[in-house]
């Protein structure tokens, strides 16, 4: 009975791959004909899009006749490989065609589709642990990765706008708060800098992060560690940076851009959202190395290195978000972000000026951090950036007496909103210490 079951999971698994491929060579084909109906006046994403299709259609026909698990492999890395350079193409190129740039995106989001969702979809095996150990909820549970994939998704729409309005395929970009701040941003110095459209290359990001989010099933921080890091890395690292670019506009521009900050806030509040799958990969990878099993090798195998039993776990499990940010930390945050319009408003000027932005950007930074209950200690950054902003008041120029005591006020209330830990709802197995 075991080896029938084998074999039949076999069956069902070749049966799945060869439907996958033939999805791939449908996409292909919608490729290659979008390329030869709309692609007159752009050469060179004629030619990209044609040896894509040629590519996809070749290694799909090869994984088919060949039908061995290898050469599905090498199907589905070559084929994100191909994604990722159709997200990138209209980009390098500079497309001329709106329908090219709209064509790209969406046959790349088919092939993950294809190649990457509907394989790791399937659910994990009876044993294999949903929650890890000492957790009462399970991070890659849906409910909790579609928060994250909503703004992911809410980013990309705003971002590729702003991409259609760089590229020249809508009119002015439109801005209803700093009039004529969105146009002078991404025809700037600093966006030209870029080889290719800096809006575009936000779109590219946002869009990997919502692919990502629905790549591997309910168990992927263990039986996908790889996929989990790779997400962690594409989510936080640029929702920190991202605070940068709300810096850069109005010191080296000089003027502010609507959907910018909207888009820029918005990768901001993805990263509390990212945090506690990442610290449940990290400790899976720990337990692992403590069983004798190397870093590098279980991130990539996940569960056929090492596998957390589900028999370790709690019966019933936590439904509610971990990202439930107590009242202190909101006032904080939007004390934060006041900050950052004070220069404006209060007429503060010179190296003043640029000391409220750097420190509202990074409070608030740390406030939206601190929103999930893994992060919670980075708050207590907050009263040391506040603390050189009152000591700032006293040796940086271009404060008034009103903008000073407006300053001082602001670093008071975001000091003293960022004390207070607030209620930790969930469990966290061996990083609850670190919590304070």
């Amino acid at each position: 009975m075991h080896l029938q079951s084998i074999e039949s999971k076999r069956k069902t698994s070749l049966f799945v791959e060869s439907k996958v491929h033939w999805c791939a060579i449908v996409v292909a084909t919608w490729l290659a004909s979008n390329a030869l109906s709309f692609y007159a006046n752009s050469q060179s994403m004629f030619v990209s899009d044609i040896i894509s299709a040629v590519a996809i259609t070749a290694l799909a026909f090869v994984a088919l006749h060949k039908k061995s698990e290898r050469f599905d492999t090498i199907a589905q890395w070559a084929s994100a490989l191909i994604a990722a350079w159709l997200m990138f193409a209209p980009l390098v190129f500079w497309a001329k065609s709106p329908i090219a740039y709209m064509t790209d995106n969406v046959a790349a989001s088919l092939l993950v589709l294809c190649y990457w969702i509907v394989p790791h979809a399937k659910d994990s095996p009876s044993d294999v642990a949903e929650t890890p150990p000492g957790w009462d909820y399970n991070p890659s549970d849906w409910w909790q990765r579609v928060p994250l994939m909503a703004l992911a998704l809410i980013g990309f729409f705003i971002a590729r706008y702003l991409a259609c309005a760089q590229l020249g395929y809508t009119g002015p970009a439109w801005d209803p708060v700093f009039q004529g701040g969105t146009e002078k941003i991404l025809h700037s110095e600093v966006s030209k800098a870029f080889i290719i459209s800096d809006a575009g290359l936000g779109a590219v990001s946002y869009l990997i992060d919502a692919l990502a989010g629905f790549i591997g099933n309910k168990s992927r921080w263990q039986t996908m560690p790889w996929m989990v890091l790779l997400f962690s890395f594409l989510v936080i690292p640029p929702g920190v940076v991202s605070i940068v670019l709300v810096i850069l506009q109005p010191v080296a521009v000089g003027s502010w851009c609507f959907l910018c900050l909207i888009a820029a806030f918005n990768m901001l509040f993805m990263v509390p959202f990212a945090l506690d799958e990442t610290i449940a990969t990290c400790q899976y990878l720990q337990r692992a190395k403590q069983a004798g099993h190397g870093y590098f090798k279980t991130a990539c195998l996940g569960t056929k290195v090492y596998v957390d039993r589900a028999s370790d776990l709690p019966k019933e499990q936590s439904k509610a978000l971990e990202v439930v940010p107590p009242l202190g930390l909101i006032v904080s945050m939007i004390a934060a972000g006041g900050m950052l319009a004070m220069p404006y408003y209060l007429n503060i000027t010179g190296a003043a000026a640029i000391n409220c932005y750097v420190v509202g950007a990074l409070a608030m930074t740390f406030s939206v951090m601190a929103f999930a209950e893994v992060c919670r200690t980075v708050r207590f950054l907050n009263p040391v950036l506040c603390t050189w902003l009152v000591a700032s008041v006293i040796f940086l120029p271009g404060y008034s007496l009103v903008s000073a005591c407006a300053i001082c006020t602001t670093a008071i209330v975001i000091s003293l909103s960022s004390l207070r830990k607030g209620k930790i709802l969930h469990q966290y197995g061996s990083f609850n210490r670190f919590i304070h």
